[in-house]
């Protein structure tokens, strides 16, 4: 539908279709009795326009990973076409990152920082660390306690420097116990 004939009308449509309520936009636009919003907001033209409003508005708003995954192989095409290897590179990397692709971690603490920890205090960090997640986020603390409860008498004494760990400890054992105790 084209933009309606009379201005007044077509601002009122726009403002409805923004959010404001009838009453507010009659006013806004200065229509004298804006307690009437009902009546002329009842004429089809008007109604037509502001679900017209309303989906333009939406299809704008939408953004999805396939419609930005477009967007940078849009974005690399071009580049690629005018010879700039680096923003194609950056559309390229911008892609794999919104399709989860590309995970970038962090080291926490100075490079190295670990190295000098023996496995006690480095167990100890981790838990600490661990203990301010539980504190701050009850679902994490569930879902830790439900993963940890089959192994805990695995981890719950530290491995000592030059000390090797049990059989009980490999990957292998650790995965059967949870298994078995998630099964029950």
């Amino acid at each position: 539908m084209p933009v309606l004939r009379n201005p007044r009308q077509e601002q009122l449509a726009q403002l409805i279709a923004m959010g404001k309520s009838a009453t507010e936009a009659m006013q806004a636009v200065g229509y004298s009795d804006p307690r009437n919003s009902t009546r002329l907001t009842k004429k089809y033209e008007i109604r037509c326009r502001i679900v017209e409003l309303q989906t333009r508005g939406a299809d704008r708003a939408l953004v999805t990973v396939a419609s930005l995954v477009d967007e940078f192989d849009e974005a690399r095409n071009i580049a690629l076409e005018r010879g700039q290897a680096s923003a194609a590179v950056a559309a390229t990397m911008g892609k794999a990152r919104v399709t989860g692709k590309l995970v970038e971690r962090l080291e926490v603490g100075a490079s190295g920082e670990f190295d000098s920890m023996t496995a006690s205090e480095l167990q100890a960090f981790v838990i600490a660390g661990m203990a301010e997640l539980v504190a701050q986020d009850p679902v994490f603390r569930k879902m830790l306690v439900e993963e940890l409860k089959p192994v805990m008498h695995l981890i719950a004494r530290p491995i000592g420097r030059g000390e090797q760990p049990t059989k009980a400890m490999q990957p292998d054992a650790i995965l059967l116990a949870s298994r078995t105790s998630s099964a029950n």
